[in-house]
């Protein structure tokens, strides 16, 4: 088709939030991206194809696991994708700020996160944990990893010029129906699975349950921990804390005047968005 932009797209199937959130404004508005000018095409796996286009948006999640078990292949292929000539558009929907993938930065065009520091030159700093919130639990109150992780300092700044913040997966649908709504889309590809929440609940309605603070506090890293385990030691006594299934999940959240959002992996998460459609008080750390 003469005239448009080509675009396409490598990721995962729509099986996560993360992913639904991600591509959901995509698909949805592929019509509008049309007039436009931007053709869309949405790819899962590598094949050569791919390379006939003239931007290319990589979602991190494809390559998730292939960075531990072999990082060499994800450059290979990073490597010829710059070589196809390309502009290529990395998509880190991770939760967090960081940690910044620096080893795709000399490859890519543009590196869209979909969240940032709001000062940018923190990211030449090394965090402990790779995380700044997991850097100040470490620094501030002596929290160790048993695992020992940092971020890279990424000091060039044409590299730092590169990142550049994205949407998130705030576009998702959420709720309990809406999670299972969206999750029909891998199968049934309907556009309409994809649409935001249709119902808030107005902040006036009466709700029974004073805090919502139903928190997991099984995290691999001590630093990732440890405010959620600050916050269960303070509050279990007077609050149910412990994991339930996902319909009583969101039903607590609905009926809840606050809810306790603390960081964990990242500083945001499906559950600050559940609050917002719910029409609760989100409590969170200073973001």
């Amino acid at each position: 088709m003469s005239g448009y932009l080509k675009i396409n797209i490598l990721t995962p199937t729509m099986e996560t939030q993360n992913v639904r959130g991600f591509l959901s404004p995509i698909i949805i508005n592929d019509n509008l991206l049309r007039d436009l000018g931007l053709k869309i095409k949405l790819f899962h796996k590598i094949d050569e194809s791919i390379h006939d286009c003239d931007c290319l948006m990589i979602n991190a999640k494809f390559f998730g696991k292939d960075w531990n078990y072999r990082p060499d292949y994800v450059i290979d292929w990073l490597d010829k994708f710059k070589k196809s000539k390309i502009k290529l558009f990395y998509c880190d929907n991770y939760d967090s700020t960081a940690p910044i993938k620096k080893e795709v930065l000399p490859y890519i065009d543009f590196y869209l996160k979909n969240m940032l520091l709001k000062d940018r030159a923190l990211y030449k700093n090394i965090f402990y944990g790779g995380r700044i919130h997991t850097d100040f639990y470490n620094r501030q109150f002596g929290i160790n990893d048993k695992n020992i992780l940092y971020s890279d300092s990424i000091p060039e700044e044409d590299y730092t010029n590169k990142i550049k913040v994205s949407w998130n997966y705030g576009l998702a649908n959420y709720g309990f129906v809406g999670r299972r709504i969206a999750g029909l889309y891998a199968k049934l590809p309907f556009k309409f699975f994809l649409n935001s929440p249709q119902f808030f609940q107005k902040p006036e309605k009466l709700r029974s349950n004073d805090v919502f603070c139903r928190i997991s506090t099984n995290y691999s890293r001590e630093t990732v921990a440890f405010h959620r385990l600050l916050l269960k030691k303070k509050l279990e006594e007077n609050f149910d804390i412990g994991k339930v299934s996902i319909y009583k999940y969101i039903q607590e959240i609905k009926n809840s005047k606050i809810v306790i959002s603390p960081f964990g992996w990242g500083e945001f998460s499906l559950r600050d968005f559940e609050t917002f459609i719910s029409g609760g008080i989100l409590i969170k750390p200073d973001m």
